[in-house]
């Protein structure tokens, strides 16, 4: 286990020195996250998270949401969540607030000591001034099942993908790499660095930028 963990603290490295030489485009990001969660019952969770946004370029501040979320166990290794957010973003002086509705179904597998942790996720957002739109984002992590040391630390790998389904088409994909520990038993942190990739309005060319994240949970 040490060994694989070790690896995969490698790879994240490689990833991160990588993402480092396009760390002057003024397209990056920092994202900062805090959550609440409680749990109700052996079934039932309630979460609430505030997650900001800035732009690399000064550390300006261009988006943040609101998400308020019940969890139900129904099965062993399956949920249902149901979700509210509200979201907020700045562009050019602006700031415009749209309601957004989410559905996700989560499963858990283990095999040979890694957690393979999907979720599919229906998304309506209730856009201002354009047609609504709804979203199909399925996403898979990868993590060791075990980790190490008194922090637990657990480097892990992520991508989500997001398809509109108005047209059915993919506009982006974000791939993360990163770590999760755990220094106090009702607390959660993480970190990791993300390539975001973006289709440009012409859907000929994508766009390219990294994110930089750090979030933190308190379970109660």
């Amino acid at each position: 286990m040490k060994h694989l963990i070790m690896r995969s603290i490698a790879i994240a490295a490689l990833f991160a020195n990588t993402a480092s030489h396009a760390w002057d485009n003024s397209d990056n990001k920092v994202w900062l996250e805090g959550a609440v969660k409680w749990t109700l019952s052996d079934t039932l969770s309630l979460k609430l998270s505030e997650k900001i946004r800035y732009k690399q370029d000064g550390f300006e501040f261009y988006y943040r949401h609101t998400d308020t979320s019940i969890t139900w166990k129904f099965i062993p290794n399956w949920t249902l969540t149901p979700a509210f957010r509200y979201a907020s973003a700045k562009s050019d002086g602006d700031t415009s607030s749209t309601p957004i509705w989410h559905l996700n179904l989560h499963n858990k597998a283990t095999v040979k000591g890694l957690d393979f942790n999907s979720r599919m996720r229906l998304m309506y957002s209730d856009l201002n001034h354009a047609h609504d739109r709804t979203d199909l984002r399925p996403k898979l992590s990868v993590l060791p099942s075990k980790g190490w040391k008194s922090w637990k630390l657990k480097p892990f790998i992520e991508d989500e993908i997001m398809i509109n389904l108005n047209d059915g088409r993919l506009y982006r994909n974000r791939l993360s790499l990163g770590i999760k520990f755990s220094p106090l038993k009702r607390l959660s942190l993480s970190s990791f660095i993300m390539q975001e990739m973006t289709e440009k309005s012409s859907r000929d060319d994508w766009s390219e930028s990294y994110n930089l994240g750090a979030s933190a949970r308190i379970n109660l």
